[in-house]
């Protein structure tokens, strides 16, 4: 972690004690359809970037490959996507709900 975004963390970390918050460790329960389900989406929204012919050799490759890839993506798959992106949300909400503020790391 870089170390402005250290300090940063620590200053909010600081504060929040210094106001009355306990502080508590969290892990999120894993979920292996978000990673998935978030790249369809992804792909789908890119899917709608104007850009034809000559002009996707021009962007970088990754969004050459959302774009196109996104262009194949079938209306059924995104919405079996933003499904289970939903109730996800909701479960996050849930997990979530008895803190009042989240700071949050990498997990590297």
């Amino acid at each position: 972690m870089a170390p402005e975004a250290q300090d940063a963390l620590r200053l909010a970390r600081e504060h929040l004690d210094a106001i009355g918050h306990g502080l508590e460790e969290f892990r999120l329960e894993p979920e292996e359809g978000y990673a998935p389900a978030f790249t369809t989406l992804w792909q789908g929204g890119a899917s709608g970037i104007p850009i034809e012919g000559e002009q996707l050799d021009r962007v970088e490759p990754l969004t050459r490959w959302l774009v196109e890839t996104g262009r194949r993506i079938g209306a059924r798959e995104l919405a079996a996507a933003l499904g289970w992106l939903t109730k996800y949300e909701r479960r996050l909400i849930r997990q979530l709900a008895r803190f009042d503020a989240v700071l949050t790391r990498p997990w590297l």
